[in-house]
């Protein structure tokens, strides 16, 4: 089954929209137990890039490898489409925490291609079986938007934030996604709900020199 899921790109700013308080905080989901299935998602920089924009601002591409780690005791499946951004959550860099205002949540654009049948009774090449504190990694580019000078309310300032992103890991039904975690449960723990990453330090730059990145 091919098909394409197209994410329409927005940015905008939330004024109110609240994070996680203290940056020791681990962002995962699962079971209460302690034997539970657990993922936690790492994001690991490899380069960045400053893009023009219109007259107000352009975007800081940030690339990095999204790094799944499964935390818990027990084999996890995933799908090799975890990986596309939901959400991107930043907020002003105060004293080591996710300060209570000003808050910002950006919306990104994604493209996701599936080639490989997710329907299946074994799990095949369109997954990947994690064993208790091995990964999974893919490359993905955060775009936050940042203002030229004079500064626009619509876009980052100069200085420094947390970023965290909401990352999916499941693009089908939540009706498949139950099926097969069923199907596939002698081979692990099949992992369909999205997941936030640990809040990480970026710096926008002063005097930004914003390239033609088309």
């Amino acid at each position: 089954m091919t098909y394409h899921v197209i994410r329409n790109l927005a940015l905008w700013l939330v004024g109110t929209f609240c994070l996680p308080l203290a940056l020791s905080s681990v962002a995962t989901s699962g079971l209460s137990a302690a034997d539970g299935p657990k993922l936690r998602l790492d994001l690991q920089f490899k380069g960045e890039r400053y893009c023009a924009g219109d007259v107000d601002g352009g975007t800081l591409q940030l690339t990095y490898a999204l790094r799944f780690v499964n935390t818990s005791l027990r084999p996890m499946i995933l799908s090799k489409g975890a990986g596309p951004i939901l959400e991107i959550l930043a907020a002003h860099d105060r004293a080591g925490l996710l300060g209570p205002a000003p808050q910002y949540r950006l919306l990104s654009t994604n493209v996701i291609l599936h080639t490989l049948p997710l329907d299946s009774a074994r799990p095949g090449p369109e997954a990947v079986i994690l064993g208790p504190g091995r990964s999974y990694s893919v490359r993905e580019i955060v775009a936050v938007p940042v203002s030229k000078n004079p500064p626009s309310p619509a876009f980052l300032a100069s200085g420094d934030y947390f970023l965290q992103i909401a990352a999916e890991t499941w693009s089908d039904s939540e009706e498949l996604g139950t099926q097969q975690r069923e199907r596939w449960k002698g081979w692990g723990y099949l992992w369909t709900e999205p997941i936030k990453s640990e809040p990480t330090q970026i710096r926008i730059a002063a005097n930004h020199k914003m390239a033609n990145c088309h």
